[in-house]
């Protein structure tokens, strides 16, 4: 069995999927400027954090806090002329 093949872990086989997938994310956004560095990292994040929980309701929150950080200094910036 492959869980015996790689000491018992479950999930050891699961890191090349999840690279693989955020590299192919990361190069969809290409014309981004700098944008797929960060998009290749918190693609890695949010595929360990399937892989941990076996639920997409924690990485829909972590997208949803991170958009939702991202719009509020968007906003800030277009009012008052400000970035962080």
């Amino acid at each position: 069995s492959s869980v015996e093949s790689n000491g018992g872990d479950p999930n050891q086989n699961a890191i090349i999927p999840i690279v693989l997938t955020s590299l192919i994310f990361g190069f969809l956004h290409f014309g981004q400027g700098a944008a797929p560095i960060p998009l290749f990292v918190l693609s890695l994040g949010l595929g360990f954090l399937y892989q941990r929980t076996r639920s997409l309701v924690p990485c829909f929150i972590v997208h949803f806090l991170l958009n939702g950080y991202s719009m509020f200094w968007f906003t800030v910036s277009i009012y008052f002329g400000e970035t962080p």
